[in-house]
């Protein structure tokens, strides 16, 4: 840096008449002449040195309001910036003496080669009483035109400066402009300025010509291409001096060559362009931070780890907003106890997230200070530590969790040998098993002990096997478990640890209790065989052997017990896995205790887990003789609008704490069994009835003949239906086909009739029992139920009155038979297609779309005449133009073969990817001829079938 010299400085501040102040970069006052130190009450140079520094300095300043203003705002401050003229009209004051004065500080910037100012003349302009600010100005140019002054100043300041006549004309060089532009400063005086630079361009030209009118102008970059070639960078400013009559005497061109500086400059550009890139192509984050703690710069990764869309959104946001507290705490001690000009930490932190959360980074944080200690930001360098702490955390939890499974598990953990030796399991093995070990080492014969006898065989094969093969050891078997005193459900599972080599070292694995989920999921298939079962078994008893066979398998009882009970709380039925002397007795309600008895009336299920322990039972109940055997049991009664019908006891002879999953399954198999009884028991009365007619059938046979006549009449009106196109919109085709000569006519009826305008009623149905009494019976409800729809429009209500017609009927005539009806009905509107699905027993319609892909339709009901009040329920569906509605009676479905029936899905096979284009005719005998084949060529039952097409 270039000083300015005590003497020169003197010299020039000596020779001006006005208060003139030369003041330095740092603020320190380097010359006052006698008229400033006079004005400004200083009578030595320490005294003036400090006037413009020190912030412990009397002088005050304000501006003409009297508002004071900061030191950071007088005139030398805004000289240093480096404006090159800046006037400043203030109000001083002397705080120690009181003496104040008015004036214009007037400010000249004093630059050096390297472009920093060394300081600056303040000339101080002492104003009249009254005066105009601008012509002040005006005088004090006109002042510091002085010839002599400015001669001074520019031939001695170290600047750029040069000064001109109204015609470009030199007057006056600094020594520090012709060095620059390697001219002689002597050699330049009244010399034009563009024959010296004939290749300054035109646009100079007119900043001069507009600066002699009176403007004032600067550049700090303008490119300079010389008469060589080259290209220089100059840094000007163009003010206009006047001369004593307050004209304008000519320019004076402060300039400086920057050329050096821009080169700096672009470098440094290119370089931060160049570092940018870097930075952006990190992996890391990197975050820059300045001395007042804002974030001056961060890259894209750093914006990613924390959440942020772009780096922009960190820029000038305190680098505290995005450090927790913990982060936070260190930062602020670290930087606040500088011991060298950088210090680099590193240490892993978290660090806060757009939204808040915590991400936990690695930090290598640098923190600079300069030589005094003052300091100047910090860079860091951030690592996303998400994934590897989640795998630290990971590891540890597996760390953790192998100890746990060795240590403190609950699950077995044992070793083998590679020869199949099974090293000691731990601790858990015997309290599981009850086992005691009796060495460290044991043979898989003395692990088979524990294991239920129905799986040793299958647990032997599958360990030899995979000690043998090197495979996974995987299987599930049943486990002696003592605390319960049962067996219990388990999964092994065992790997082979290998060596360097290959070669089996060892065997690690783990015996786990999935006695719970695994009894779910056999509860599951055990509901699932019961729901099977009652379908295809229609004896009751034997529904009621098959759910206690299926009990004792899965819970383990000793005993299941189902009664039935009459009104008068005695039992009517019953079976029993362990039927002895008096347990019937023993079952009727009236002999239960008084406090289980109550639970059950009010339909809850009963627990007794020990009924000498139990506080609902009293001493002389749990003793009763004909209870022994019940010393635990689960009870579930089953009560239908407050009346008693039956009661599933699952019992145990030794106390015995039943689990959960037991209780739900007795209550669902309960529910399940009674059910398949009810069913069981309705078919068997429908097929003792259907005996009982077959019967009767036998011994009218001989009057068969007298009626036939008579009946083909009544079978002919019975299946007298429309033709195929007699109702528009709708086409149809029927087939109705008797199981023998001798049963020409039967139950199967089928029906086709206009409901109103725009519906039809489509009706297959089945009247039990067959001849004469079943015709007339299926022409009364076939007409009866013509009546009922028309009258209401709605199947299912038809359908309920006919089934308390059929019911009351009964009840008021004892003489009529027992007899049901089944019944199948479609309603279809004949305009939009819709089309009301409605089932009393029958077998469900089939919809063939005009794709060929076909599916059944869920609709069931009650059969007419058998539970009086039975709501009936009807599914709405929608036809498209060419799909095909199919109703059938069971003479289809129940064509029987030794290998089952033909059922619904032989229908659906035989109508599969039938074409929309198929004629109804051909479609209906497609599917006779499909059940005959499957039956052996002939039906067994009557059949009756109906095929309709939304056209």
């Amino acid at each position: 840096m270039v000083e300015i010299s005590y003497e020169l400085a003197l010299t020039i501040v000596e020779s001006i008449q006005d208060p003139t102040i030369i003041v330095s970069h740092s603020g320190q006052t380097v010359a006052m002449n006698g008229r400033a130190k006079e004005l400004h009450g200083v009578s030595t140079s320490d005294e003036a040195r400090d006037l413009f520094y020190s912030p412990s300095s009397p002088l005050r300043m304000a501006d003409k309001n009297g508002v004071e203003i900061e030191r950071s705002s007088w005139p030398y401050v805004h000289a240093a910036s480096g404006s090159l003229f800046h006037p400043v009209e203030l109000h001083a004051q002397r705080i120690d003496s009181g003496k104040s004065w008015q004036a214009r500080y007037l400010a000249f910037n004093l630059p050096h080669e390297e472009g920093n100012a060394t300081g600056c003349v303040i000339h101080v302009m002492e104003p009249a009483e009254s005066y105009n600010l601008s012509e002040q100005l005006q005088q004090a140019t006109a002042l510091e035109a002085s010839e002599r002054t400015l001669r001074l100043f520019v031939e001695h300041a170290p600047a750029e400066i040069a000064m001109f006549d109204k015609f470009m004309r030199y007057i006056a060089v600094s020594e520090r402009c012709a060095t620059d532009f390697h001219l002689n400063a002597k050699d330049l005086i009244g010399r034009s300025h563009y024959d010296v630079f004939p290749e300054i361009p035109e646009r100079w030209k007119q900043v001069h010509q507009r600066c002699l009118a009176g403007a004032t102008e600067k550049c700090d970059q303008d490119p300079f291409p010389r008469a060589d070639g080259t290209l220089d960078w100059l840094r000007w400013e163009v003010v206009p001096w006047r001369d004593s009559s307050n004209e304008i005497g000519g320019l004076i061109i402060f300039s400086e060559i920057v050329t050096e500086r821009k080169r700096i400059e672009e470098a440094l550009q290119e370089n931060e362009s160049l570092f940018r890139l870097l930075m952006d192509m990190s992996l890391e984050g990197v975050i820059l931070v300045g001395a007042t703690n804002l974030v001056r710069y961060a890259n894209a990764r750093a914006a990613a780890i924390l959440g942020y869309d772009s780096s922009s959104e960190l820029i000038g946001r305190s680098i505290f907003d995005f450090l927790a507290d913990e982060a936070r705490d260190r930062a602020v001690k670290q930087r606040a106890q500088p011991v060298q000009t950088s210090v680099t930490h590193e240490y892993e932190a978290p660090m806060l997230r757009k939204d808040k959360s915590e991400v936990w980074v690695l930090a290598r944080v640098t923190f600079s200070w300069d030589a005094n200690g003052t300091f100047m930001g910090s860079s860091s360098m951030i690592t996303d530590l998400s994934a590897q702490r989640e795998t630290n955390r990971a590891l540890k939890t597996s760390e953790a969790r192998y100890r746990t499974l060795t240590d403190t598990t609950s699950s077995v953990v044992w070793r083998a040998t590679a020869s199949g030796k099974i090293v000691a399991p731990n601790q858990r093995w015997t309290e599981f098993t009850g086992q005691e070990l009796p060495s460290e080492t044991i043979d898989l014969a003395y692990v088979l002990k524990a294991i239920h006898p129905d799986d040793v065989a299958d647990v032997d094969t599958t360990t030899r096997a995979a000690f043998a093969t090197g495979n996974l050891l995987r299987n599930e078997f049943r486990l002696w478990h003592a605390p319960s005193q049962q067996y219990r459900y388990v999964r092994i599972a065992g790997v082979p640890v290998r060596d360097d080599d290959g070669e089996i070292a060892e065997w690690i694995g783990t015996l786990s209790d999935i006695d719970s989920y695994k009894r779910s999921q056999l509860a599951d298939a055990l509901m699932s065989s019961i729901a099977e079962k009652a379908r295809d078994i229609r004896d009751p008893k034997e529904v009621v052997d098959a759910t206690i066979n299926a009990i004792l398998m899965h819970i383990g009882a000793d005993g299941i017990e189902l009664a039935e009970i009459n009104q008068d709380l005695e039992v009517v039925r019953f079976s029993s896995s362990a039927a002895k002397a008096g347990h019937k007795k023993s079952l009727s309600l009236s002999n239960m205790p008084i406090g289980i008895r109550g639970d059950l009336a009010a339909g809850k299920t009963v627990v007794v887990n020990d009924r000498y322990a139990d506080s609902r039972i009293t001493p002389e109940e749990a003793s009763r003789p004909q209870s022994q055997f019940r010393r635990a049991f689960i009870s579930v009664p089953r009560i239908v609008e407050g009346k008693w019908l039956a009661r599933l006891s699952i019992n145990s002879s030794t106390p015995r704490i039943w689990r959960g999953d037991e209780i739900a399954l007795a209550e669902r198999v309960a529910y399940s069994t009674w059910l398949a009884i009810d069913n069981a028991r309705l078919f068997t009365n429908m097929s003792k009835e259907i005996a009982e007619r077959r019967l009767v059938q036998k011994e009218l046979a001989a009057a068969l003949a007298r009626e036939r006549k008579m009946v083909d009449t009544l079978q002919r009106s019975l299946m007298q239906i429309p033709q195929e196109h007699a109702f528009a919109g709708i086409s149809f085709e029927t087939h109705y086909e008797a199981a023998g000569s001798d049963l020409e006519i039967g139950g199967d009826f089928l029906d086709a009739f206009a409901v109103d305008s725009s519906r039809v009623a489509l009706v297959v149905g089945d009247v039990s029992g067959k001849g004469l009494d079943a015709a007339s019976h299926t022409a009364e409800m076939k007409f009866l139920f013509r009546g009922y729809l028309r009258q209401d429009l709605s199947a299912a209500r038809s359908l309920r009155r006919i089934n308390e017609y059929l019911c009351q009927s009964r009840d008021l005539d004892a003489s009529l038979p027992v007899s049901f009806i089944c019944m199948a009905v479609a309603v279809i509107d004949t305009r939009s297609g819709a089309v009301q699905v409605t089932n009393a027993g029958g077998e469900p319609p089939i919809l063939l779309e005009r794709s060929g892909r076909s599916r059944g339709i869920a609709v069931n009901g009650m059969p007419l005449g058998i539970l009086p009040e039975f709501e009936y329920q009807s599914n709405i569906i929608d036809l498209s133009h060419g799909d095909r509605l199919i109703m059938f009676t069971d003479g289809i479905t129940e064509a029987r073969h030794p290998s089952g029936m033909f059922g619904r899905e032989g229908v659906l096979k035989a109508v599969a990817n039938a074409s929309r284009r198929m004629p109804l005719k051909q479609l209906t005998q497609r599917i006779v001829q499909a059940a005959k084949d499957f039956a052996g060529h002939h039906l067994q039952d009557d059949a009756c079938l109906l095929v309709a097409r939304w056209d």
